[in-house]
């Protein structure tokens, strides 16, 4: 898992159950560790609000791989779950 060499100092415990399909395309200097499901980038910022490098109030960001574009957020890792699969349906 890249989440744990590019983001040493996030606690891996604190991460939510990710499908199994999406691949972790974590890098370094993004703001938190992401996930690629074919069109979206899931950004998985830290647990603690404190932690986060934009003090983004959702926790969950979902981007268009294309156009970096925000297409849904939210503190619910279930509803993020279900957005990504209803969108690429």
């Amino acid at each position: 898992m890249s989440v744990t060499r590019e983001f040493p100092h996030y606690d891996a415990a604190t991460l939510p159950m990710i499908p199994e399909l999406w691949a972790d395309v974590s890098w370094h200097n993004d703001c938190a560790p992401s996930w690629l499901y074919r069109d979206l980038v899931v950004f998985v910022d830290f647990q603690d609000m404190a932690d986060r490098e934009m003090g983004q109030e959702n926790r969950f960001i979902v981007n268009h791989k294309d156009t970096c574009e925000t297409v849904f957020e939210s503190n619910d890792w279930q509803a993020v779950v279900d957005f990504v699969e209803q969108y690429n349906a």
